[in-house]
């Protein structure tokens, strides 16, 4: 990506960040819609931010049941492989971030049957 957008998605994050603690509202971690977030330039991006800001946590993206599934989504297999890089970088760190979610390979399958599955 280029450094212009690369600089118009940290105001934007930026942006959003200070809202929410100008409201008075606790930030307890960093999340985006459809893990967009997970993406690596965007991933260092929130790091950054999550530092500055003092935010304990991100959401990672690692999805254990997509490695369990037989035929996964394409986002499933991108968010696969971000999870990998952005787990190494997230352990450079002292942010926390969940071990595991279920969300992106179940997407339209949330059902009963699928769920006692897990």
């Amino acid at each position: 990506m280029n450094r212009k957008i690369l600089g118009e998605i940290k105001t934007e994050y930026r942006s959003q960040i200070e809202k929410v603690l100008n409201h008075h509202i606790r930030v307890t971690h960093l999340d985006s819609e459809q893990h967009h977030h997970c993406l690596p330039p965007l991933f260092d991006i929130v790091i950054q931010l999550a530092k500055e800001y003092k935010i304990p946590a991100l959401r990672l993206g690692n999805e254990r049941v997509c490695r369990n599934t037989l035929f996964p989504s394409w986002k499933a297999i991108v968010l696969a492989l971000c999870t990998l890089r952005n787990e190494k970088k997230l352990c450079e760190t002292d942010l926390k971030y969940p071990d595991n979610q279920i969300g992106i390979a179940l997407t339209g399958k949330m059902e009963s049957d699928t769920l006692t599955f897990l």
